[in-house]
């Protein structure tokens, strides 16, 4: 067939250029505006004002929508069509031109479209209402949060804009439902600490803390929760922000706390009641560890919570919010209570103990003591890298470490004369590696599947074993995170932005951490895999184990 046509485009005059623009060849289209920039010419003005008008290529539309707002001809009138444009992209387009217009003609047409059928029109609505003051944009803004908070795009978009309409949204929300109110309060919260927003974050914690009653629901709890931990990380509590704004003190009403007297009695009462509703109890124990001024009342109640006949999810919740405090005597509180927690509380228990730097090295003096607390590979390799140095050193002390692998890794090959059994070392997987390793459907995704390790040869799978920081596979080298608040994560980094960073905690929980809340990030050296695998481990555990890999899980299968 014949070769297309290729038109010479710098050939035509302006006119003939525009009049271009109506083809369906999207890349003749892109050439055409490129070149109308280019040339700058003026009279393209008038052409162009014609093509809007007329044509029935919605893309030609958009191309003249663009053009004349780059010669600062768009005028509000042919905005306003365009925002009418029976096409949602035409829609899309004019909204974002709107921006530099704030007649109010145009902001009221646009703040019509936030019945739009078409989903990207009301989004980018919602981006554009941020660059308006006005009431009307702030009511339509609010409309679009109520009525489309469960969509998560949404939703951000309107936090956003939400700054400018900051009250407007406050009002909005006030007058949703019971649902839409739980859902958007916290963030509307965070939002007006951010600004010092005072007036409207009063008008948000006055429907969570006042209770005529006395008595609160779940979601009152769970605001309270989410806006005192806020405020935790922001670096002040709300006690602080009280005395800046006579409607904050009041709702507060008791200086120097950070809840109000009423709701953290309400919270004590329900932890402590067997009759009320389990969320509720987990909920208020969350919430008492909050409570500035009575932070010991506070952990006398969370300790008595630390008992078998609790149930386990208030156990959880009460360890938890222990963990917030940053309390030094929560180490005592936990290790007196470890001889009655179950094996799923005391992992719960491990990872609090091993969040704060005071808390590990009482929990390694406990170790070093003599009392029983069975650290897996993992917890023993995150305090044996700690960032603190007499962590580290109590750790090598306590759990008697062999730092020189080579040597090891020298006097364990033997075990490559060995007969392996893959069906024994199964069990030696669940045992030592299925808390990071994928193998066969079992164990977890933390560390590499060991299905890619099946045609390594017996050698090299002994060496990863004991020597498993010779040799790291990309994205798995570990990581310990320190926080301003003291709190501390050790595991992978998973993702990185340009403000955060994302981590993959060895307990599989993934937690997204503003870079301006980072006090130091060290690691990189080494494997999350600690040393020490072969410790418990006979050579035959170890033979057993390398048949299992080499297998490729068939054995577990």
């Amino acid at each position: 067939s014949a070769p297309f046509p290729i038109q010479d485009l710098s050939q035509l005059n302006t006119e003939e250029l525009v009049t271009a623009l109506d083809s369906s060849n999207g890349w003749l289209r892109d050439k055409v505006h490129m070149l109308l920039v280019w040339r700058g010419d003026e009279d393209s003005k008038k052409p162009l004002r014609h093509l809007l008008s007329t044509t029935e290529n919605p893309m030609a539309r958009v191309h003249a929508l663009w053009l004349l707002n780059h010669f600062k001809a768009l005028s509000a009138k042919q905005l306003i069509s365009s925002l009418n444009d029976m096409h949602p992209g035409v829609r899309e387009n004019a909204l974002r031109l709107a921006e530099t217009q704030h007649e109010p003609s145009v902001i009221a047409s646009a703040a019509k479209l936030t019945d739009d059928p078409d989903a990207k029109v009301r989004l980018q609505l919602a981006f554009t209402l941020g660059a308006w003051q006005s009431p009307v944009a702030g009511t339509a803004l609010g409309k679009l949060m109520t009525q489309y908070h469960s969509d998560p795009f949404m939703k951000a978009a309107c936090f956003s804009s939400g700054t400018p309409h900051l009250p407007a949204l406050v009002e909005s929300v006030m007058l949703a439902s019971a649902s839409t109110r739980a859902d958007l309060n916290g963030s509307l919260a965070e939002l007006a600490l951010a600004v010092n927003a005072h007036s409207s974050l009063a008008a948000l914690l006055e429907p969570v803390f006042y209770s005529a009653s006395g008595t609160y629901t779940l979601d009152q709890m769970q605001a309270a929760l989410q806006i005192t931990s806020m405020a935790a990380r922001r670096g002040t509590d709300l006690s602080a922000i009280a005395g800046k704004h006579e409607g904050l003190a009041a709702i507060l009403s008791e200086k120097g706390s950070s809840l109000s007297t009423a709701i953290f009695d309400f919270a004590r009462e329900s932890v402590l009641s067997q009759s009320a509703d389990l969320d509720l109890r987990v909920a208020a124990a969350k919430l008492l560890a909050r409570d500035v001024r009575h932070s010991s009342e506070a952990l006398r109640v969370l300790a008595s919570c630390l008992n078998p006949r609790q149930p386990v999810n208030l156990q959880k919740a009460a360890l938890e919010a222990l963990g917030t405090t940053r309390d030094a005597s929560v180490s005592s509180v936990v290790l007196n209570a470890w001889i009655t927690l179950s094996p799923s509380i005391r992992q719960v228990a491990l990872e609090v103990l091993l969040s704060g730097e005071p808390w590990s090295f009482s929990l390694l003096e406990a170790v070093e003591s003599g009392k029983e607390v069975p650290l897996d590979a993992l917890q023993q390799g995150r305090l044996l890298r700690h960032t603190s140095k007499r962590v580290r050193k109590l750790a090598e002390k306590a759990l008697t470490r062999n730092t020189d692998r080579t040597q090891i890794v020298e006097r364990y090959k033997t075990t490559l004369q060995l007969q392996g059994d893959p069906g024994k070392g199964k069990s030696i997987f669940n045992q030592t590696c299925a808390a990071c390793h994928q193998l066969g459907g079992m164990g977890k995704e933390l560390g590499p599947d060991l299905k890619t390790v099946v045609n390594h040869s017996p050698e090299k799978l002994l060496s990863n074993i004991l020597d498993p920081s010779r040799d790291i596979q990309p994205g798995y080298h570990a990581y310990q995170c320190e926080l301003t608040d003291g709190t501390e994560l050790y595991g992978l980094i998973t993702n990185e932005t340009g403000n955060s960073i994302t981590m993959k905690k060895t307990d599989g929980s993934v937690h997204s951490i503003l870079r301006k809340d980072i006090e130091s990030l060290r690691g990189g050296q080494l494997s999350l895999m600690p040393d020490g695998l072969e410790k418990g481990l006979s050579q035959q555990d170890i033979a057993n184990l390398i048949a299992l890999l080499r297998l490729g899980g068939e054995a577990i299968q």
